[in-house]
């Protein structure tokens, strides 16, 4: 328990990279915390989900 997986970067692949699918690590205890080791953006890698960016919070903004 609690160590991260090792998975193949989605926008690597897109761009025929990560043959060896070990390019983006994954936290277990959190999935939202990822990271590409070879240098993906989070907005690259979400892009080749066709997932969007998070929409921004804003605290203690009345509407």
């Amino acid at each position: 328990m609690g160590r991260d997986g090792v998975v193949q970067c989605p926008s690597c692949a897109a761009a025929g990279h990560d043959r060896a699918k070990d390019n983006r690590a994954v936290s277990i205890e959190e999935p939202r915390k990822y990271i590409c080791w070879a240098g993906c953006t989070k907005e690259q890698i979400r892009a080749a989900l066709g997932a969007a960016a998070p929409a921004a919070r804003f605290v203690g903004v009345d509407s």
